[in-house]
């Protein structure tokens, strides 16, 4: 069933539905992506906007926060969640390798008027969504960032946490180790909402040194790949809407986003000429 036929209670020509901003994301930052095993790591919250980031205040509710290394998890719920500090958590990384942490904020269920539909549909690149009186939308909102936990010796023990899925509400996963991978190649990603592949989502890629931005559309898997073209951070975000199946609501929107430090190319490898 298409979005348009769960809110076709009248749909204004697309010419009248403009000009409304594109959604801003929440954003997961460590104090730094290299942090030391059992070493404490401060965690702060952004918004993302089009070619950068700012800072936000550190979320009041949190439905689960997870951080997960070398085979092991660590979740918080609403009534263990750390205490923010100065807009900041601190968290520590239990084994050496790369470190996934993600956080999940409380589901809210709510009517939205057609302006605030439009700017989710629109993020999401469903141009044919234009409703013209509030509907019920279920708000899902999810953040990860993936940190080099490195061990007292300096190595960085390869696992598959890098390339795990979290189980987010909404989650970008990277296919591929990106945090451990030179930049200069290509980063598969999949976009998930409620636990299933979002086909046809929008991932849009920042890398925020330079401000450059990419979009790509993930296919009926919801798989897209992004070109890591430069060393740095990188944030990693999409909208994604799905029409209401329970009867209760008229659509989901999920938001998600990743961030990640990509390596710089290693000497060797810079001076092997291309094939």
């Amino acid at each position: 069933m298409s979005l348009r036929r769960v809110i076709r209670a009248g749909t204004l020509a697309l010419f009248l539905c403009r000009g409304h901003a594109l959604a801003q994301h929440l954003v997961l930052f460590p104090a730094s992506f290299e942090a030391t095993e059992g070493a404490e790591l401060a965690l702060r919250a952004e918004t993302a906007h089009e070619q950068s980031t700012s800072p936000a205040p550190w979320p009041v509710e949190i439905a689960w926060l997870f951080v997960r290394s070398g085979g092991t998890q660590e979740n918080r719920g609403p009534d263990d969640a750390p205490r923010p500090f100065a807009d900041q958590v601190r968290l520590s990384p239990t084994a050496p390798g790369i470190t996934l942490i993600g956080l999940d904020l409380p589901v809210r269920t709510e009517p939205a008027q057609p302006e605030r539909v439009l700017d989710a549909a629109r993020a999401a690149g469903k141009a044919d969504v234009c409703p013209d009186k509030a509907i019920l939308v279920r708000w899902v909102k999810s953040a990860a960032t993936l940190v080099r936990a490195r061990a007292a010796d300096g190595g960085l023990p390869a696992d598959g946490t890098g390339t795990s899925k979290a189980g987010l509400l909404a989650e970008i996963r990277p296919l591929m180790d990106v945090a451990r991978a030179p930049a200069g190649g290509v980063l598969p990603v999949r976009a998930y909402l409620l636990g299933d592949a979002a086909p046809g989502a929008i991932i849009v890629a920042t890398h925020l040194r330079s401000g450059r931005t990419q979009r790509v559309t993930a296919d009926a898997k919801g798989i897209a790949d992004i070109q890591i073209t430069q060393p740095g951070a990188w944030v990693v975000r999409s909208t994604m809407i799905r029409a209401g199946t329970d009867g209760e609501v008229a659509m989901t929107v999920g938001e998600a986003s990743l961030t990640f430090d990509a390596p710089e190319p290693t000497p060797n490898a810079a001076a092997e000429p291309a094939p």
